[in-house]
């Protein structure tokens, strides 16, 4: 099997924060009891790799705004990883970070789980810095990325291969790439109006992102689901389509290649403002552009977590 090619045309760099947003992070994960005194060299390379992504994604956010994504990424990894497909887990995460985000709670240490006081901070700051219009737009995407994790744990524990079409709707959102995009304006402070956001060629270019991100994804993470028989683009198209591996994988990167091509073309169709207002609308569609470069640059420069798939691809299977 030959490497597939994900190339993107474009390429935002590494937040030059990253350092100090890195000290901040680990910081505030020794203060909410997210890790131990004296951290394994592992636990403390999870640190560096959320701050790390976060810093690829969101290459031009302020420090306040690296530091608090980057808090949230290193708890949203966390948070997957005990809860790994296993949905009573997940309901129960759901249920106490909804309350959180819903009623505004403020926890100290000792109030709940150390996961959720962590989660209930990061709202916290969240709030201070952005408007009501915003905060409820995270909050629907933070309900619909929970919503798509408890159906895909819902999948793994009924052992039940999803269509191909409802797998394609919900990735998206349990990729969590629909929220890396709506947090965009929490990193970087845009002069935009809120109306902006709704326009109808601007959902199509989140819209497409969060798919692109979703099937580069698939893509990266092939290796290691083939061995887990977790739920992924390139093995329910194999199945259901009756394809080899490697018409499936193909297939997957056409399909990510096409979503890339239609959100260039809409970035270059953006409507007509004022000099000033459009100049504006271009760096906030770079930055959701720089979200699609950035989470691809982190899985194949930054990270071990898909050395899997490159093993595969090396032997040829």
């Amino acid at each position: 099997m030959s490497s597939p090619r994900i190339h993107y045309p474009f390429s935002f760099g590494l937040n030059p924060l990253m350092p100090v947003a890195y000290k901040y992070t680990l910081d505030w994960a020794f203060q909410y009891n997210l890790l131990p005194s004296a951290a394994a060299p592992e636990q403390l390379h999870i640190v560096e790799y959320s701050v790390m992504f976060t810093a690829r994604i969101y290459p031009n956010a302020d420090l306040q705004g690296l530091s608090i994504i980057s808090c949230w990424v290193y708890l949203f990894f966390l948070t997957d990883d005990y809860c790994d497909k296993d949905k009573t887990r997940w309901q129960q995460a759901i249920d106490e970070y909804m309350e959180v985000l819903r009623y505004k709670r403020v926890l100290e240490p000792g109030e709940g789980s150390p996961f959720t006081v962590a989660f209930s901070d990061i709202w916290r700051r969240m709030r201070a810095r952005m408007d009501m219009a915003w905060q409820r737009w995270f909050v629907d995407e933070k309900q619909a990325y929970f919503d798509a994790c408890l159906w895909e744990a819902c999948c793994f524990d009924e052992r039940r291969q999803p269509a191909i079409e409802e797998y394609m709707e919900k990735r998206p959102y349990f990729s969590a790439g629909h929220v890396m995009l709506c947090m965009t304006t929490c990193a970087v402070k845009f002069n935009l109006p809120d109306y902006i956001y709704y326009q109808d060629i601007l959902q199509e270019i989140i819209r497409l992102g969060a798919r692109i991100v979703s099937w580069a994804n698939d893509i990266h993470s092939l290796g290691k689901e083939l061995q887990n028989g977790d739920l992924n683009m390139i093995l329910l198209l194999r199945s259901s389509r009756g394809l080899t591996l490697e018409q499936a994988l193909d297939e997957t990167v056409r399909i990510h290649n096409e979503d890339l091509h239609k959100m260039m073309k809409y970035a270059e169709e953006l409507p007509l403002y004022d000099e000033v207002l459009i100049r504006e609308l271009k760096r906030y569609v770079n930055a959701l552009k720089a979200i699609v470069s950035g989470n691809h640059e982190w899985a194949i420069q930054d990270t071990h977590r898909y050395d899997d798939t490159l093993l595969l691809m090396k032997r040829g299977k």
